[in-house]
């Protein structure tokens, strides 16, 4: 019954995310990436801890279809700089798609540190900021 509550809470953030159409050349995955959080933690207590990688998986398959699909050159420069500064006053260069995508992942880093700071008094934002730099340069230096 737990996995189903999970399972429902993650699709109405997906469905109103609407990355899939705003971005109509992303995966929709949605369904794989709770199946691998599933897998890999199964226990009842960590049920958000599912959430929050379904959510990552998603936006990390968005991302890397932003770079191997969709972005121009010139296009995935402005997005990585964009990522690189982390903020969200500064998006006006960038096109439309880039700007959802930039706010989706901006808005879930923000959501899971925010969960985190309350739950467990830890700010984790900067290490999330960390990893989403380090997994868009990566992604830009393969593609």
């Amino acid at each position: 019954m737990l996995h189903i509550q999970v399972t429902h809470v993650t699709c109405r953030w997906w469905k109103e995310l609407a990355l899939t159409e705003k971005l109509e050349f992303a995966r929709d995955r949605l369904n794989e990436s709770f199946l691998w959080g599933v897998s890999l933690i199964q226990e009842p207590q960590f049920s958000y801890c599912r959430k929050i990688m379904s959510k990552l998986v998603c936006l990390i398959n968005a991302v890397d279809d932003v770079y191997d699909v969709y972005g121009s050159p010139d296009e995935l420069q402005l997005f990585t700089a964009a990522i690189l500064r982390w903020d969200a006053e500064e998006l006006d260069e960038l096109p439309e798609y880039m700007k959802i995508c930039f706010m989706a992942v901006y808005n879930t880093a923000n959501e899971l540190a925010y969960y985190t700071i309350k739950q467990q008094g830890f700010n984790c934002l900067p290490y999330l900021k960390q990893a989403v730099r380090i997994r868009t340069i990566n992604t830009l230096l393969i593609n």
